[in-house]
């Protein structure tokens, strides 16, 4: 078997999908492949990010990138690509992501190819005939084979575990055994994914979104071997796994990287790039370089630095939306006021990490505006409606405190709560400012419910009283005779 690597990637394929698929050749990977069926994804579990840490060696809090959205990294990292390129080996990519090209430096790819998973049916299967074209007439050191149509078509359009997930699922498989059966004799093989998923979305710290299946095929491997608690953070077996890749003609790494509590560098090793590809097969064969899915299984530093981050920027978004409620625009002649945004940070907090953590968000900054309400004498109007018999039966007949936590409950805690449904549709729409906009809809219709519902419970005797005054409201009239 010849030194030379492919890498597929199944985007959005989860363990128990993988087994439920139906595909044959999933039972025949079970028993031929070494494989774990309980790998842990980078967090968050988003595409972009998950593959940027495959290809650089590095987790999102060093390479900055915590979305779908590229954006070029302060401190660059040599990646897989531009190690292999320097070391003058031939790459090649297929892929139905356009954004996926962004992983890798455009010179370092000698053959590429991109077809938009929507341009035309079965993408996937499409770029697996020109990977197995281009190996049979080329046979490129390494080949990276992306399919999307799992994660697209199947998951955010149905939604995880449907049958059409499923469907696509099974596809995918089907695709990585025409890959096998043209190459295996001469390649070795890794099938991964980036990430699971649940309902029609991803990207949390879920089980379903972080647990990911890996196989791997070549010699070293042996078959039918669940890899279940093979971890990368335990330097011994990364020693062991990289001395099998060293024996097939990688450079060693210097001495000093051989002990086994040596020091973890997460930085890839340009150093040894150029002693035949298999020495990064300490991706393919054992997560390269070590250190890709040493991230993925060193899951404890990175979570707690991603948990950090989004505490500081959410904490950030309170204090903005807090500054911003102080400006008031327009305030109205009978309460309340028309501010400068002061609901968007928290809306845009919510967008970014999700709907859990935008409710958490958003009930934070509820309590602020409350106390801030109290500050303001808001309640006091409870305490007035009850004496003058505005409450006039129910369970806040008659007494001013409860009235009073009514009122904080439906038009502070729950009307500044429910914009943490702002990032609902995050990963349902793909275009990411109609589901930002959306999101954005979406929350203040909430938010409008429930001051709607206040407004019956508390204030529905000053509402008619509102609309039926001469003057400036005389116009009410009108809209209370209809």
């Amino acid at each position: 078997m010849d030194n030379k690597v492919i890498l597929i990637s199944i985007d959005g394929m989860r363990p128990d999908g993988f087994l439920q698929c139906g595909h044959p050749f999933a039972q025949q990977m079970l028993k031929e492949w070494s494989y774990t069926l309980t790998a842990r994804s980078v967090s968050p579990s988003i595409t972009l990010p998950c593959h940027t840490s495959i290809f650089y060696s590095v987790p999102p809090t060093r390479h900055g990138i915590f979305t779908n959205l590229y954006t070029p990294p302060v401190r660059p990292v040599k990646g897989l690509a531009e190690s292999l390129a320097e070391a003058g080996k031939i790459n090649a990519a297929f892929y139905n992501w356009e954004t996926m090209r962004h992983v890798w430096r455009s010179e370092t790819m000698k053959y590429t190819t991109l077809i938009d998973a929507y341009a035309e049916e079965n993408t996937d299967a499409a770029l697996t005939d020109c990977a197995i074209r281009l190996i049979q007439a080329r046979e490129p050191d390494f080949v990276y084979l992306y399919m999307v149509e799992t994660d697209d078509k199947g998951g955010h359009d149905h939604g995880w575990m449907t049958p059409e997930y499923l469907k696509q699922l099974a596809n995918a498989v089907g695709c990585v055994q025409k890959v096998f059966e043209a190459a295996k004799e001469r390649y070795h093989i890794l099938v991964t994914a980036d990430h699971g998923g649940h309902d029609r979305t991803h990207g949390t710290d879920s089980p379903e979104d972080m647990t990911i299946p890996m196989f791997f095929w070549g010699k070293g491997f042996e078959g039918g071997r669940q890899l279940q608690k093979w971890r990368l953070t335990n330097r011994k077996k990364f020693v062991k796994l990289r001395t099998l890749t060293t024996r097939r003609g990688a450079a060693p790494r210097p001495a000093a990287e051989n002990k086994a509590d040596g020091p973890l560098n997460p930085e890839p090793d340009p150093g040894n790039a150029g002693g035949g590809i298999c020495h990064k097969i300490c991706f393919l064969s054992s997560m390269y370089p070590g250190r890709h899915f040493l991230f993925l299984r060193r899951s404890n530093l990175m979570t707690q630095s991603f948990k950090t981050k989004r505490l500081v920027e959410s904490a950030l978004m309170i204090a903005l939306s807090t500054i911003l409620s102080f400006i008031i625009i327009f305030r109205l002649p009978f309460g309340g006021s028309i501010t400068a945004c002061c609901m968007l940070p928290v809306i845009l907090a919510a967008y970014r990490y999700g709907t859990k953590w935008g409710l958490v968000t958003a009930f934070a900054f509820s309590l602020i505006q409350g106390i801030q309400g109290i500050a303001e004498g808001t309640f006091s109007a409870a305490s007035l409606g009850v004496e003058n018999g505005v409450f006039n039966g129910g369970f806040f007949s008659g007494s001013p405190l409860l009235a009073s936590f009514g009122i904080f409950l439906l038009d502070y805690i729950i009307a500044f709560t429910v914009l943490g449904f702002g990032g609902i549709f995050r990963n349902k729409i793909k275009n990411k400012q109609l589901s930002l906009v959306c999101g954005i809809l979406t929350a203040g219709l909430f938010r409008y419910i429930a001051h709607v519902i206040s407004g019956a419970i508390f204030f529905g005797i000053w509402g008619e009283w509102f609309f039926t005054q001469e003057g400036f409201f005389a116009w009410g009239q009108t809209l209370v005779d209809m």
